[in-house]
């Protein structure tokens, strides 16, 4: 058994174990049927803002940090309510954190972590997102356009 440490960009590490052969003598064979589904364009979002996008009949918050993206179900895991549900503001008043106008939860906008307000500690249901040839794009199964 092998113990791999792991860094994600946040700062945040964990602890990852893996079995693992000491020598691949062949290449994995891997098949993984996910496509990317265009979300957006980078240009779209303003550096450091978030937008609505619909995607699978689902308000999804596209959220740009510098040259990284991070998308989010527009929903509040307190209530349930959209995050804008009582102001269009998606970004708190500290231009950081992502906002929640029903009862001023704050989320980091990388991890949709919950920093404040009545759901501290839980998290926003993320979407794996990526950035290709200037758009934004969640992985998908398949079923929407690929890019």
């Amino acid at each position: 058994m092998s113990l791999f440490y792991i860094i994600q960009p946040q700062g945040y590490s964990f602890w990852v174990f893996g079995i693992m052969n000491a020598i691949l003598s062949e290449p994995l064979d891997i098949d993984i049927a996910m496509t990317l589904h265009p979300l957006c364009q980078v240009t779209d979002i303003e550096p450091d803002q978030a937008i609505k996008v619909l995607y699978q009949e689902q308000e999804i918050i596209v959220v740009r940090r510098g040259e990284q993206a991070f998308a989010y179900y527009n929903r509040c895991p307190h209530a349930g309510a959209k995050l804008d549900m009582n102001s269009e503001n998606l970004i708190s008043f500290d231009q950081f954190h992502l906002f929640c106008s029903v009862h001023g939860a704050l989320f980091h906008p990388a991890t949709g972590y919950c920093v404040a307000g009545p759901c501290s500690g839980q998290s926003l249901t993320p979407l794996p997102v990526t950035i290709r040839e200037g758009k934004v794009c969640v992985f998908s199964d398949g079923t929407h356009d690929e890019v």
